[in-house]
């Protein structure tokens, strides 16, 4: 059944979902504009920011709100809107929803970190040649069921890898290399061990911020990934240091969860900081399985003021150590041994 079409900006008279949420960086606000209108033109309603945020509502739930609204979401990929975390959260969102992603890369950006996780598997059109009406053609072929996805983008490949996931090949290279070596000198039970110490099969925090309180706060959207095999929310806690800039530290613990009995999956916390915050460092406790023992993932992540905005990065590589009870906050970051 053909996705319904609707009456340009919006839903249709019958109230049907729009077609589209358009995921872009301001910085590509011209070719979004082109694509929507494209779309629109076509009968395809898109839903796009800033235009179908009602006024007076938070950027945050508006964003929701219009995910919610849509049936499928169309990311421009360029290589802001692949380091944004608004534009991380909003693909996370959509794959929450199990929502049908399609991707137009604008080369030269390139698919890393956590986006990867989300894009490396799924087909992609490049927009090198093409004009906003050419891609909203192939788009409009898809969202009318004419043609399939799969037909008119990329699919997952070697070459794609190569020329666009360098980061992903060099650490797929580099595990195999490891891997031959380990194999090669009897070690099986230590990559065993390794791999029950990387956090990609423990657990990790990312997160986003915003200012609230009308500026005399922070309020930071912490998600929390579940990825033990066979480990609940319920048997992982959380711990958070606030450092402010007056050299002030806040600690907070979290154990209560949404949906404390899921499984390999994510839950969403807020935590209140107060105006002058220099960092946080999150030490999220995880039981491993394979090592039969409690492990900390401590992450350190800086929060800086862009105009209305707050802009979070990650200061330190993600660290695994066995949970030992001291608290969490900078000094943990310092001199940290994995002793299995």
């Amino acid at each position: 059944m053909a996705l319904e079409r609707g009456e340009a900006g919006g839903t249709s008279g019958n109230g049907k979902r729009r077609a589209v949420f358009l995921s872009h960086s301001s910085d590509d606000k011209v070719m979004a504009r082109e694509l929507c209108a494209s779309l629109e033109a076509q009968g395809f309603a898109c839903w796009i920011a800033p235009r179908d945020i009602p006024e007076g509502q938070p950027y945050p739930t508006g964003i929701i709100a219009g995910i919610e609204e849509s049936q499928s979401l169309l990311l421009l990929a360029s290589e802001k809107a692949l380091a944004s975390v608004q534009v991380l959260s909003e693909v996370e969102q959509a794959h929450k929803r199990a929502m049908p992603i399609y991707t137009v890369l604008i080369p030269p950006a390139k698919v890393r970190g956590e986006m990867d996780f989300y894009l490396s598997r799924l087909h992609w059109m490049e927009s090198s040649g093409r004009t906003a009406e050419q891609i909203a053609a192939k788009l409009v072929a898809v969202l009318g069921r004419d043609s399939a996805w799969d037909d008119v983008a990329s699919p997952p490949s070697l070459r794609r890898m190569l020329r666009y996931r360098p980061a992903a090949l060099a650490k797929l290279a580099a595990a195999a290399a490891l891997g031959m070596a380990l194999v090669l000198g009897g070690g099986i039970y230590a990559l065993n061990r390794l791999l029950d110490l990387d956090f990609r099969r423990l657990g990790y925090v990312d997160m986003a911020a915003e200012p609230a309180d009308g500026g005399r706060a922070v309020l930071g959207h912490l998600r929390v990934w579940a990825l033990a095999k066979g480990v609940r929310f319920a048997d992982m806690r959380l711990r958070t240091a606030v450092e402010t800039t007056d050299g002030g530290v806040r600690r907070q613990a979290f154990s209560d969860w949404p949906s404390p009995e899921q499984v390999g999956s994510l839950e969403t916390l807020e935590i209140s900081m107060g105006p002058i915050v220099r960092q946080l460092t999150t030490c999220l406790v995880v039981p491993s399985p394979g090592m039969n023992a409690l492990y900390r993932v401590t992450q350190r992540f800086a929060m800086t003021p862009q105009g209305e905005e707050i802009r979070v990065a990650e200061t330190a590589e993600t660290q695994v150590s066995k949970e030992d009870g001291s608290p969490c906050g900078a000094e943990a970051m310092r001199g940290q041994r994995i002793n299995p």
